[in-house]
């Protein structure tokens, strides 16, 4: 069979064949599952068909697709009555081959579809627009890349530039280029990159919107063009990772090689360093640049160096260094990167310009340098967890511009420096650590009550920690987790202290020491309440004192809470408006057996990120 035969005839063919296969099994056992599987696959190559009339790109590698899925029907086995049996191996090798040839067959047709929407719907951006979408980095400005990028994209091709112009800003475009250094096929955690984007100077705060909110919504976008792909776990519509797919990434590599917005050696995407930006990479163990070099990088990104060492001068010659992202921004907590000695981090204190600083998931950190009271213009410091952490600089009232502070899973902290309540600008704080207020005379949980704008904060209470949580004072407050010390003495529910703001949006429960919520949990206090996490712990009951009193929660997880006996049907009694339930590993119902729980109620698109938090 000749392999440049005109595909829809090949896809007739195989369909044919495939009737002929189905009609040994209908003869064996009509309800054999196998007939299902192959719908699947004639269903399939059905829309295969369907869509081949339109495809004008990519035949070298149609081709070859089309040439293995020949050699599959070749060697005769879905002819034979005798070899029923290796159908389902043979189908499911098929199924793998059909599926990878209509996922690039769509891809082009949606590409096409852009651009036809774009001819019929294109319109000038009005002024105001184009003021809000400025980039408004100095360095930024004088580098020119709106003019190189541009540039670049009237070199692409047609379909390739019409699919990238579909982006309703050019600050979106940037942002957009900046997946082209990750590794192809990689699974990429949101929130280091948007905070990777607010260090670059990329995303910026507007009048009424914040840094974090408006890259929120430019990573939304991505994923509505479908020039990025969300990754959903179980049935949920939060998206907290993404990936890039392999013919997307490739034309971000063209557009930013050629626009010299990254150094990128060969269209693969193969990084080197350039005057603005160094990459630390797989094989690079001890990268040492020389002083010229560093007197112009701005930033310094780790892509995939997992053994980061340096002389211990290095971070002193820097001298317009804007972002430092050596920690993790993989999604999976698995990947381990070290550092060779603590002192690593002497002289960071010289970096005046520093914005970003991402130390996430480096082991082998103990401690910070009191000398990080001298990076006056940081603005996210990204310590999550460094688990060999014990000690952060006793007072840091002098980063007045720290907007992001992570110490999350850093769970050798056992206190919180001076200063912490001064920062004005402080808008996100996580891992706050609980302790024992006698014995650590810092800053205390009730001190936080000074940060105006503080909109998201997760504490962690240990075990000698004395347990009173007031909160109510905290009125900006949107987004709150409390942890518990798994080593945290039984208590008597009624000793509890609680009071919550009341326009809490999320609130996020684990390892609660406390058998009954009756006391301390109760919906007429949360009204705003959107989202309800309570995972691990000693609950048994999620009763409160006036049962006629319904929660507006949307969005419930239940994990891990073994002596807790509620059904479905009991949890959307109490919850009417839920549209996405999670209840997993709680009460057994046997002894290998769990009473989960798993609903999602399909929500509209503009919905969906309404909850985005």
């Amino acid at each position: 069979m000749q392999t440049r035969r005109k595909r829809e005839q090949r896809v007739l063919f195989f369909l044919k064949r495939l009737e002929e296969a189905m009609e040994l099994v209908n003869k064996t056992n009509k309800e054999d599952p196998l007939v299902s599987k192959f719908e699947v696959v004639q269903n399939q190559l059905r829309s295969i068909k369907d869509l081949l009339s339109k495809i004008n790109e990519w035949d070298d590698t149609l081709t070859k697709q089309f040439t293995s899925l020949e050699k599959e029907f070749a060697d005769g086995i879905l002819e034979k009555r005798d070899k029923v049996n290796e159908f389902n191996e043979k189908l499911q090798t098929i199924n793998k081959i059909v599926g990878s040839i209509k996922e690039l067959i769509s891809f082009v047709v949606e590409v096409e579809r852009k651009a036809i929407t774009i001819n019929s719907n294109s319109s000038p951006q009005s002024s105001s627009q184009e003021s809000q979408d400025r980039i408004t980095s100095k360095e930024w400005s004088e580098m020119r890349v709106e003019k190189e990028v541009l540039s670049s994209l009237k070199k692409m091709p047609p379909d390739l530039q019409l699919s990238f112009d579909n982006l309703k800003s050019f600050q979106s475009k940037l942002c957009l280029l900046c997946f082209s250094i990750f590794p192809e096929k990689c699974v990429i955690k949101k929130r280091p990159l948007i905070y990777w984007w607010i260090g670059e100077g990329l995303v910026t705060k507007t009048n009424n919107k914040t840094a974090d909110e408006v890259g929120e919504n430019i990573f939304q976008e991505l994923i509505k063009e479908g020039l990025i792909n969300p990754v959903y776990k179980n049935h949920s519509p939060i998206v907290d990772s993404c990936t890039v797919h392999p013919w997307i990434r490739r034309m971000l590599i063209w557009v930013a090689k050629d626009a010299k917005f990254f150094p990128f050696d060969d269209p693969t995407g193969t990084l080197c360093n350039d005057s603005r930006r160094a990459f630390l990479m797989l094989a690079e163990e001890d990268s040492n640049y020389g002083s010229k070099e560093q007197q112009t990088l701005m930033s310094v990104f780790n892509v995939s160096t997992k053994y980061i060492s340096f002389k211990p001068d290095w971070l002193s010659k820097f001298k317009k260094l804007e972002v430092l992202q050596l920690g993790r921004w993989q999604h999976s907590a698995k990947h381990h990167i070290e550092v060779g000695k603590n002192e690593l981090l002497n002289g960071l204190g010289v970096q005046k310009r520093l914005r970003y600083l991402s130390l996430q998931g480096i082991s082998r950190i103990t401690s910070l340098p009191d000398s990080i009271n001298g990076l006056i213009s940081l603005e996210i410091l990204d310590l999550r967890a460094c688990h060999n952490l014990e000690k952060l600089p006793s007072d840091i009232s002098e980063l007045i511009n720290l907007t992001h502070l992570d110490i999350s899973e850093c769970y050798l902290l056992e206190s919180m420096p001076k200063g912490l309540e001064n920062l004005s600008a402080l808008q996100v704080l996580k891992g706050f650590v609980v302790g024992n207020s006698i014995k650590t005379p810092n800053c205390k949980l009730s001190d936080l009550a000074k940060l105006k704008n503080l909109r998201k904060l997760s504490i962690y209470i240990r075990s000698e920690a004395v347990i009173q949580v007031k909160l109510k004072d905290m009125v900006a407050l949107r987004i709150l987790t409390i942890s518990w010390d798994l080593k945290v003495p039984n208590v008597r529910d009624e000793n509890k202290e609680f009071s919550f703001p009341s326009n809490l949006k999320k609130l996020d429960l684990r390892c609660v020491p406390y058998k009954t919520t009756s006391n301390w949990l109760k919906p007429r206090e949360l009204t705003s309440l959107e989202k309800l996490y309570i995972r691990g712990g000693k609950l048994d009951s999620l009763d409160h004192t006036n049962t006629d009193d319904k929660w507006n929660v949307k969005f419930l997880r239940l994990k891990y809470l073994r002596n807790l006996g509620v059904g479905k049907e009991e949890l959307k009694t109490k919850f009417p408006d839920i549209v996405y339930l999670e209840k997993f590993r709680c009460r057994k119902i046997s002894d290998d057996k769990f009473d989960d729980i798993l609903y999602g109620k399909k929500m509209e698109e503009e919905e969906a990120m309404a909850f985005k938090l």
